[in-house]
């Protein structure tokens, strides 16, 4: 059992925390933080697990739903009096009760913070802000409470082992609030003369602060005890399908977990009645929190129910369609986008259209999409019509190449290539061709041009072995030969061909200077030789 002492020590530590503004919320943060924290304690009295999913600890999602209000509940409803507040109250509990029996996640550990701020709002006069002049007394007196606060004692009833079980939230309030009337007249009279927190509430502050813990720690123990009563009325179908698309909302928009709103989707589905509206509202979240596809999906799953909805969600999808349709069109101008994109830009505004038929900007904008890709088909005919008769001169090439006409064949070569390179990159298929054809070109011109110089290399080697063998005409025919045999190769010197095409002139140009030079010395040597042979000398050389 706490004591007096714990409890201080627990009023103390919650105000550690950073405050958090709120609109209109029950009572002051201050002392808020101070009611949740605990009847937390008074809770895990009774439910030692309470506020733990798993292995984690959901208490800051209390923490955050009682600071967000009891506006989380009437954002379709406002509450105009008590009465509508006590019925808020069961409504909710029986809610929670029946959300419980799927987890205790974040948000329903956020929904019962929500529900600790209507009761604490119900605890303290002047809460609901239900009048302007409500209003202005609930700002003064939770002001003036969270000055005072940190000085509050909370004193649990010794006797009492268990929690109260609401089963009816008027009665329950009539019990345990007896002087609320009254003690509502008081501080309204005290802060209408100027004694403010001074009068009345200087006392009773600390007993509307127990009577709020000990509200929300028994409004806890309902929802969480599993023995329901007679009395209970469950919750509608429609009820907790409600509650599960703000718990997807809470977890996407708060939480940013889609992964955790995914697995809430299929508690929804089980439970929703064939609700249209749901659908549409689960396909806005998923939307706007980026999953554009997972939203579109629940955009025509609501299309097949009945309802308003329909005609909102055919505009949705329309909409998405169109603006995807239009960003795929301007991508699709340049012609360096992926190649369909302008077929998936037709794709979307034709789905776009078939949502909005009567629009004439997106048939416009279709229109124009048609013509871009007939644009695109004939420069695709164009591209195929190219590499057509690239690849027939690359076959006449071969031809000549085969027939040794090695300067026509280069000649055909580079006109073929000239062709390959005319197509650009904008259809895969003719620009994968046109680069291979490329690539083709230069591999025969390289083989002729090799084969063009072992041919002149040929001829220079036998040159030089007519030189030896004293075949001299011979020998200067076959260097003659090589200027004409290397003529096909290009004599740009900063290439390797070019320079190899040089040598192979310079070595041809060198061996007939050599030849010559064979040739008079071997003349020489045979006129010397008649010579002595006239003379009686040593017989002439053979």
């Amino acid at each position: 059992m706490m004591t007096p002492n714990m409890i201080r020590v627990a009023v103390a530590l919650c105000m550690g925390f950073g405050f958090v503004a709120r609109d209109a919320a029950a009572w002051g943060p201050k002392a808020q933080r101070a009611i949740v924290e605990t009847a937390l304690q008074a809770t895990q009295r009774v439910y030692s697990r309470a506020f733990r999913e798993g292995n984690n600890n959901v208490e800051g999602d209390v923490l955050q739903g009682a600071l967000a209000g009891a506006k989380v509940l009437t954002e379709q409803t406002t509450i105009q009096s008590e009465e509508q507040a006590v019925i808020a109250v069961g409504n909710e509990i029986q809610l929670l009760r029946e959300a419980r029996k799927f987890g205790i996640s974040r948000y329903f550990a956020y929904r019962m913070g929500v529900l600790c701020a209507l009761m604490s709002d119900l605890s303290l006069p002047f809460s609901l802000g239900l009048t302007p002049e409500d209003t202005r007394l609930k700002l003064a007196i939770d002001a003036d409470i969270d000055k005072h606060v940190d000085s509050y004692n909370y004193s649990p009833d010794p006797e009492a082992q268990v929690r109260s079980y609401l089963r009816n939230p008027g009665e329950y309030f009539n019990t345990h609030h007896k002087f609320y009337a009254s003690g509502k007249e008081m501080i309204a009279l005290d802060y209408r003369d100027g004694k403010g927190f001074d009068g009345y509430l200087k006392q009773g502050a600390k007993s509307y602060f127990g009577d709020a813990i000990d509200a929300t720690a028994d409004a806890w123990y309902t929802v969480l005890r599993l023995q329901g009563d007679p009395s209970d009325v469950a919750p509608s179908r429609e009820a907790i399908t409600w509650y599960f698309v703000k718990e997807m909302d809470y977890l996407l928009n708060v939480k940013k977990n889609q992964r955790e709103a995914e697995k809430v989707y299929a508690s929804f589905q089980r439970v929703n009645p064939e609700i249209g509206e749901a659908y549409e509202k689960v396909g806005d979240m998923f939307y706007e929190f980026g999953a554009k596809e997972r939203g579109v999906a629940e955009w025509n799953t609501a299309r097949n129910y009945p309802g308003a909805q329909r005609v909102r969600v055919q505009d949705k999808l329309s909409d998405h369609y169109y603006q995807l349709g239009l960003g795929l069109l301007e991508t699709g101008r340049d012609i360096h986008a992926p190649e369909n994109t302008l077929d998936d830009a037709r794709v979307a505004l034709e789905k776009s259209l078939e949502y909005a038929r009567n629009s004439s900007a997106i048939a416009d904008k279709l229109n124009e999409t048609k013509r871009l890709l007939s644009e695109k088909d004939e420069r695709r005919k164009t591209a195929v019509s190219i590499i057509a008769a690239a690849e027939k001169v690359l076959s006449q090439a071969a031809q000549k190449k085969t027939a040794g006409d090695y300067a026509n064949a280069i000649a055909t070569y580079n006109s073929a290539a000239s062709l390959y390179e005319a197509i650009d990159d904008e259809f895969q298929a003719q620009s994968k061709a046109a680069k291979e054809g490329v690539s083709e070109v230069k591999k025969q011109i390289n083989k002729i041009i090799a084969d063009v110089l072992d041919k002149a290399q040929d001829q220079i080697d036998q040159a030089a072995k007519a030189t030896k063998e004293k075949h001299f005409d011979e020998a200067k025919q076959a260097y003659d030969s090589v200027e004409s045999i290397v003529s096909v190769v290009p004599p740009d010197e900063s290439t390797t061909n070019g320079k190899e095409r040089k040598k192979r002139i310079d070595d041809a140009a060198r061996g007939k200077k050599a030849v010559d030079e064979a040739k008079r010395r071997y003349e020489a040597e045979q006129k010397e030789a008649a010579e002595k042979a006239k003379t009686g000398g040593a017989p002439a050389p053979k």
